[in-house]
């Protein structure tokens, strides 16, 4: 009889994980959405729906481009480290985490994780973000002038050039 109350309790434990609202083709996955659940999502900014399925995957190809345009040192790895991230939306254009600092975005990487505002996707900090997974959240140092350390190399590698390209890519 315990054993049949220890298989009740641990089947409490199965995945109970969210199905993708989307998978790309290089296979990262959108996940979370904002509370109202709504999908796709609509900017309440620009009033239009601007994530959904075509430009999730849009903001990888265009990603990718800037990669091997801009930043040929992530372009191997790129498509490979894309694989089974997962990608939850905040609603709104930013908001404050745990350390009480306004965010637009966040790469957790132990968790192949990222989290991003619902802003337009060419104002996003979609690849932000994912730069920050391709680095392993671990920016080579020394210091380039007036970053932090986690951002440490990202002029000299051109990671903010191949953002800036991603960004202006979109002719939104």
């Amino acid at each position: 009889m315990k054993y049949l109350a220890l298989v009740i309790i641990l089947s409490g434990c199965a995945n109970t994980a969210t199905t993708p609202w989307c998978t790309s083709k290089a296979g990262t996955v959108l996940i979370g959405v904002p509370p109202d659940n709504t999908f796709p999502i609509t900017s309440h900014k620009y009033g239009n729906t601007d994530w959904d399925c075509e430009n999730f995957q849009r903001a990888e190809d265009l990603l990718l481009e800037a990669v091997e345009q801009i930043t040929p040192q992530f372009h191997l790895n790129a498509k490979s480290q894309l694989k089974s991230v997962a990608i939850y939306f905040h609603d709104g254009d930013s908001w404050v985490n745990t350390n009480e600092i306004e965010i637009a975005g966040q790469a957790l990487c132990n968790w192949n994780t990222i989290q991003i505002s619902s802003s337009t996707p060419p104002s996003s900090a979609y690849a932000h973000e994912m730069f920050h997974v391709f680095q392993g959240c671990k920016a080579p140092l020394p210091i380039d002038k007036k970053r932090d350390e986690d951002h440490a190399d990202w002029i000299r590698s051109g990671i903010y050039e191949a953002i800036d390209y991603w960004s202006k890519s979109w002719n939104f």
